[in-house]
């Protein structure tokens, strides 16, 4: 059971995570498919492929690799990452970011995310986007 204070705060995170969800939608509407070589992400449909094989990724995964597909070789502070794909403006000191770099990682090889040390990451295409 929770206390009502963690009732709120749990109900209040979903409520932001669909919204969230929903200004993600209308943003994708017109986003084109992006290509790297045999990786295709495309945000439409919310779907990446490697070697024409799907490959399952969450909804905070697809999010983390899309906003750094979008910008090839730019490095992303955390912090810049959080507040893009998670819509937390002022949170640091956390692990987020990089269990979910390892997890992508892990699903797309590690050649395709570079860690700047100390900064965040870049992501980047063995073969560029056509």
């Amino acid at each position: 059971p929770f206390s009502p204070r963690e009732l709120i705060a749990r109900c209040a995170a979903l409520l932001r995570r669909v919204d969230r969800a929903t200004q993600i939608a209308k943003n994708l509407e017109n986003e084109r498919t992006m290509t790297f070589g045999n990786l295709v992400i495309n945000p439409r449909q919310r779907i990446v492929t490697i070697d024409n094989e799907e490959v399952h990724f969450t909804p905070t995964e697809f999010d983390l690799l899309a906003t750094l597909a979008r910008k090839p070789h730019a490095v992303f502070k955390r912090e810049k990452l959080l507040e893009k794909v998670w819509d937390w403006p002022d949170a640091s000191g956390t692990r987020t970011v990089d269990s979910h770099i390892k997890s992508l990682r892990h699903k797309i090889g590690s050649s395709w995310i570079r860690t700047v040390h100390g900064i965040g990451y870049a992501f980047e295409p063995v073969i560029s986007e056509n």
